[in-house]
């Protein structure tokens, strides 16, 4: 049974191009997270990538990350200084709700925004 959600699978299918990242194949393919549960990742669309069945089981429980998105780099440097993907997560969504807030009191008070 797959731990990713019909929902995210087809996000994610559709990003990556209905390609394996690694090796290009179309066919057998599956949703390999960069961050492995086993190493405390978690279903996300940032940490999730499309794979083909052997490179996903060539990959195994290693973290790796097949494509070119920063954000993704960014969350593999945070894992191996010790934090979370959700907490890396958590954090993203604290500095968009300052910045609302921020961008709200701005227009409140007649400033540029």
């Amino acid at each position: 049974m797959s731990s990713v959600p019909a929902y995210l699978r087809r996000i994610v299918l559709k990003r990556d191009g209905n390609r394996c990242l690694k090796c290009g194949s179309m066919t057998n393919l599956t949703i390999d997270h960069v961050i492995p549960l086993s190493k405390g990742g978690v279903t996300t669309e940032l940490n999730a990538q499309a794979a083909c069945g052997p490179c996903n089981v060539e990959k195994d429980d290693r973290i790796e990350y097949w494509g070119t998105d920063p954000r993704v780099h960014k969350m593999i440097n945070e894992h191996r200084k010790g934090r979370t993907a959700r907490q890396f997560d958590e954090q993203k969504v604290q500095r968009a709700k300052k910045h609302c807030l921020d961008v709200i009191a701005r227009n409140k008070m007649g400033m540029p925004t």
